[in-house]
C-alpha cells in the first residue's frame, strides 16, 4: 500500500514533468533549441534550450506548491483520513506555468544583456568625448 508521502512525491513528478514539457513548448515557440553560449566579449552566458525546460519545471514544482491542493497539507503529521487528489487541470496548468517560467528566464537574460550594453555605450561614449576634449578618462 502506497503512503501519502509516495503519492505526494509521484504527483511532483508528474507536475515537474509536465512542466518540462511547457519549457520545451516555450524553446519551439520562442527561440528554438539554442546551445548554451556566451556573448563574444565574454559578459553574457545564455543558457541555452535546457535552462527553459529546469525553469519550467522548477516554475510549475512551485507553483504547485504554493497554490495546488496540497499546499496545506501537512506532510510532517498527514491525516490518513484526508483523502489526497490531483486533478487533470492541475497537471494541465503545469504546463501552462512552464511556459511562463521560460519567458521569466529569458526576461532576465535580456535585461542583464540590456544593462551590459549600456554600461558598456556608457564607457564608449566617454571615452570618445574625453578623446575629443583632451581629458584623459578613467
Amino acid at each position: 500500500m502506497k503512503t501519502s508521502t509516495d503519492i505526494i512525491w509521484a504527483i511532483a513528478i508528474l507536475v515537474g514533468l509536465f512542466g518540462a514539457v511547457g519549457g520545451l513548448v516555450k524553446c519551439f515557440l520562442a527561440d528554438g533549441f539554442k546551445k548554451p553560449s556566451t556573448d563574444p566579449d565574454g559578459t553574457v552566458w545564455r543558457p541555452g534550450w535546457y535552462a527553459h525546460i529546469i525553469v519550467g519545471s522548477v516554475a510549475a514544482l512551485v507553483t504547485w506548491g504554493l497554490y495546488g491542493p496540497l499546499a496545506s497539507y501537512d506532510i510532517l503529521n498527514p491525516d490518513p483520513t484526508r483523502p489526497l487528489s490531483f486533478k487533470l487541470g492541475e497537471l494541465v496548468g503545469a504546463i501552462t506555468v512552464g511556459l511562463a517560467g521560460g519567458q521569466i528566464l529569458a526576461s532576465i537574460a535580456e535585461k542583464n544583456a540590456d544593462k551590459i550594453t549600456r554600461d558598456n555605450l556608457i564607457k564608449t561614449i566617454k571615452a570618445i568625448t574625453d578623446n575629443q576634449t583632451g581629458e584623459p578618462h578613467e
